[in-house]
């Protein structure tokens, strides 16, 4: 996703435009194990690394203000792209499936709220 008035007309973002701009990135444990560096790496390029965030919906408001490159799970692109002003565009290159988390304190492990909107999390991705 990029900032609505700095997009390519393409449906697709460019590679060399995608490597071009700075990414605002999703930071975890190892920001530099990830299935978007793999992928580019497997083509023999490198991405160039801006802003590391520690969550998606930062990711999209960085990308918003600064104008840099930001790569979302395919399902929040779309919902978030009108919020943000973002212009989605698919990517120049292939990707595993990225996984989504959900995470909170310990003591909340128990409660029925968060039991109940786990539940339905799972049964609409999917998952057991």
């Amino acid at each position: 996703m990029i900032r609505g008035n700095e997009a390519p007309a393409s449906e697709e973002m460019p590679l060399e435009r995608y490597l071009d701009l700075p990414h605002v990135v999703f930071h975890r444990q190892n920001p530099h194990a990830n299935r978007i560096d793999a992928a580019l790496s497997e083509l023999g390029v490198r991405r160039r690394i801006g802003p590391s965030v520690q969550t998606f919906y930062a990711m999209l408001a960085a990308a918003a203000r600064t104008g840099y490159i930001c790569t979302v799970p395919d399902r929040m692109r779309r919902d978030f792209a009108q919020t943000f002003g973002l212009s989605v565009h698919a990517l120049p290159f292939k990707t595993q499936p990225v996984s989504l988390y959900a995470v909170w304190h310990v003591r909340y492990a128990a409660d029925p709220a968060l039991l109940w909107l786990t539940g339905h999390v799972k049964a609409a991705a999917g998952s057991p």
